[in-house]
């Protein structure tokens, strides 16, 4: 289990290319971070199974405000983040790293009337090639919900009702990682920062963009999911109050 980092503040975004949380072997993962002013006194970081808050200069080739790791393995998989001298911070990404089936769904929340593809694939470990030309099973929070005579789900006008853990399975491979897709409504705390937040993920490329967010995200659980069934698939953002979260940490603050 990935334990997340605990910041005071976050005042920069963190977006992931491809846009998306699980990769299979040997892919390129480019982390981006838009940060406030200039990028020298930050860097981005990762805890892994095996070390915590390890520098992009370890694992990975920094460049300006663009971290990649080119050929991802295993021991990628983790939660990342952005980190200033100073100790402020963005949001948290996962990255699973699997081989055989795999769900491919984005990285950061949807908003209430998005619409979205959920892609199953399915490559063996040497493979150049993946391949999503099969009859798939597609499931959400443990039922199945539908067949698809190629590996995609398409879900048009997202709703609340859409949220949970989804996955796939393939006739004779096997399952995918399941991955947790989160849909913000209306009705949600910070709509305006967390609209603003997405907005930064996408658009991060650009690096002079500047964040001007306050708050802590983490992934809440989700409705009708058991805490102990959440697991550290498709990290969402929130900001809320103390709860009951999948990662240990010790404080919130306001």
């Amino acid at each position: 289990m990935m334990i997340a980092p605990v910041c005071l503040m976050i005042t920069a975004a963190l977006s992931i290319h491809p846009g998306r949380s699980v990769f299979f072997y040997y892919e390129t993962v480019t982390l981006s971070c838009a940060v406030p002013g200039n990028f020298s006194s930050w860097t981005v970081k990762r805890n892994t199974s095996t070390r915590s808050s390890v520098s992009c200069e370890t694992w990975g080739q920094l460049n300006g405000s663009f971290c990649t790791i080119k050929g991802v393995y295993p021991s990628d998989s983790g939660v990342y983040w952005c980190e200033s001298d100073s100790g402020e911070c963005s949001n948290t990404i996962n990255i699973t790293v699997a081989t055989g089936v795999i769900l491919q769904g984005p990285a950061v929340p949807l908003t209430e009337g998005d619409s979205v593809t959920l892609n199953c694939s399915y490559k063996e470990k040497y493979a150049k090639e993946s391949t999503s030309n099969f009859i798939t099973a597609f499931y959400r929070n443990g039922a199945v919900i539908g067949n698809r005579s190629e590996g995609r789900l398409g879900l048009i006008h997202v709703s609340k009702e859409n949220e949970g853990f989804y996955k796939c399975e393939h006739p004779t491979k096997g399952e995918s990682p399941e991955i947790w897709l989160e849909v913000r409504g209306d009705d949600d705390d910070s709509e305006e920062q967390t609209a603003e937040l997405i907005k930064l993920q996408r658009d991060s490329a650009d690096a002079n963009l500047k964040a001007r967010l306050s708050g802590l995200y983490v992934r809440p659980i989700g409705p009708s999911e058991d805490p102990a069934h959440v697991d550290h698939e498709g990290q969402v953002l929130r900001r809320i109050q103390p709860m009951v979260l999948d990662t240990p940490i010790v404080s919130l603050l306001n």
